[in-house]
């Protein structure tokens, strides 16, 4: 509201003024007192957005390299699926020459056991090398299904909260320091200085009451304009 006792009158009705000319002042001690009180709050609120600025950081930190972990353990899998995939097709590929060379031994009706024997390992072999790559595919197609771990998306809250923290400290130290430069702002407006060169024409106002920024303090003038000076003026 701006409303201050008014502390000195420095000119009486009839003083000539000239511009720049100290009028009057208010009691600035509530403000000053405030202005002190919001100074201290200031500081609290930097030292609170380093701290939340520093955990916001480590937690961006944490997030990322729970994002790189994951990537590798995908990358991993998928490296994994490949080498299953190729070990599979190798096996296949011995297993047809494997048959092959059983077929004919068969068809000539000649001794085929040691064919058979290979034909028998080459069919185990390929068993386990598909069952390898099957359960290799499965792994991968889960990882991507399911995107993120828990781990990536437990780092992410953490830090998604950490980031919010920060933001309010942000504010709040703002918000601390706009109310300081207003206090500021109207402590600078209890000293009413003259705008013009001339006279004053009336005193509204006496040492110890207080101002109103609707009451002009004083009304000035010349032979041809006439001001008035109080809280409200520019």
């Amino acid at each position: 509201d701006n409303l201050a006792e008014i502390e000195k009158i420095y000119v009486e009705e009839g003083d000539k003024v000239k511009v720049g000319q100290l009028l009057a002042t208010q009691n600035t001690d509530d403000l000053a007192a405030s202005k002190e009180e919001l100074s201290i709050q200031i500081e609290t609120d930097k030292a609170n957005e380093e701290a939340a600025r520093q955990e916001m950081l480590a937690d961006k930190a944490s997030y990322d390299q729970a994002l790189a972990s994951s990537d590798a353990d995908l990358a991993t899998l998928k490296a994994n699926r490949d080498s299953a995939e190729a070990q599979m097709n190798e096996d296949a590929d011995t297993l047809n020459a494997a048959q092959s060379a059983y077929d004919i031994k068969i068809a000539a009706q000649e001794d085929a056991s040691v064919e058979l024997a290979a034909l028998n390992t080459a069919r185990t072999n390929y068993n386990t090398s598909s069952a390898q790559y099957q359960q290799a595919q499965a792994e991968y197609d889960f990882a991507i299904e399911n995107g993120t771990t828990t781990e990536v998306e437990v780092a992410q809250a953490q830090y998604e909260a950490s980031l919010a923290r920060y933001e309010a400290s942000q504010s709040q130290r703002q918000l601390s320091q706009t109310q300081y430069d207003n206090l500021e702002q109207q402590i600078q407006g209890s000293y009413l200085y003259s705008n013009i060169d001339g006279y004053v024409l009336m005193l509204n106002a006496e040492v110890g009451e207080t101002a109103n920024p609707l009451v002009p303090v004083m009304i000035l003038g010349t032979s041809e304009t006439v001001v008035t000076i109080g809280l409200s003026q520019d």
